[in-house]
């Protein structure tokens, strides 16, 4: 019977760093950007339609609106990493993406359980 090699990390999704969440590095992928960009620059007019807000706010209020978002995505992200090094997996990275983030866990939990709980 061989032994299974632990998962390595994907290097399909190449990002720019943007630190580290509980000691994983965290990456912002290209395509974040670009939805960062789009939703500020297109979220204004939606903006000023449900509130009398001024053009620049409306800006201001867009792109915080995203940053709000993704940062619910990264709580949850955080909590997948945390759980993960609770259990003594190791986890590769974090990475932010167009609709969302994936955390990449390295090595398969033993127990179904403990994957559900991760």
């Amino acid at each position: 019977m061989s032994e299974e090699s632990p998962r390595q990390p994907s290097r399909l999704v190449a990002g720019i760093p943007a630190g580290r969440i509980f000691g994983v590095p965290l990456v912002v992928s290209p395509a974040w950007l670009v939805l960062v960009i789009i939703g500020t620059l297109a979220g204004p007019s939606a903006i000023r339609n449900s509130i009398n807000i001024s053009d620049g706010a409306s800006y201001l209020v867009a792109f915080a609106l995203i940053l709000l978002v993704y940062a619910a995505v990264l709580a949850h992200e955080a909590s997948h990493v945390l759980v993960a090094k609770a259990l003594g997996l190791r986890v590769g990275r974090v990475v932010l993406q167009l609709l969302g983030a994936v955390s990449e866990v390295l090595d398969e939990p033993q127990t179904p359980g403990r994957e559900y709980l991760v």
